[in-house]
């Protein structure tokens, strides 16, 4: 039996032929994003502005990209529950460096990057050649990593000198 001569049940049968192939789940996000942007642009005026949606893209691209990144840990059977505090190092120090003048500026986001590599080879020693499982490494990772932010900030959120 082919897929058109099959019969249809139920709520099925009043939607045209076309939606009948929609999945539930993909039509229930996108009238989710759909309800969201009207009661966005009820609320503000600029919420559908050009420049509005383009800087909300920004942030969903960096957002994204440790989306696929966690994606891929999770498609591999692990959990890396460490990502928070390996961005808010990466971030931090590469603000350190950035307060070190002109040079500092040129290598900060260099060395952000270098910091959060340094967490990430922590988790990976760790659950690679220690064996030890990636929840537990990870979380470990994520309190030391919060620990040291906090000795390093005073507790504080860092200031302008």
């Amino acid at each position: 039996m082919s897929e058109t001569a099959q019969p249809t049940s139920g709520w099925a049968r009043l939607l045209p032929p076309f939606l009948r192939k929609v999945d539930p789940a993909v039509a229930t996000a996108f009238a989710c994003i759909v309800l969201l942007l009207l009661v966005g642009s009820l609320y503000s005026r600029n919420f559908l502005s050009p420049e509005y949606l383009l800087q909300q893209l920004k942030v969903a691209s960096f957002l994204g990209v440790i989306a696929t990144g966690m994606m891929m840990v999770i498609l591999l059977g692990q959990i890396d529950l460490s990502v928070p505090w390996s961005v808010a190092v990466g971030g931090m120090m590469a603000s350190a460096m950035a307060a070190f003048g002109p040079t500092g500026e040129v290598f900060a986001i260099p060395f952000g990057i270098l910091c959060g590599m340094g967490v990430g080879l922590v988790n990976g020693v760790g659950v690679a050649y220690l064996r030890i499982p990636s929840m537990i490494i990870t979380l470990a990772t994520n309190a030391v990593a919060q620990g040291l932010m906090v000795i390093y900030t005073g507790g504080f959120s860092p200031q302008d000198s």
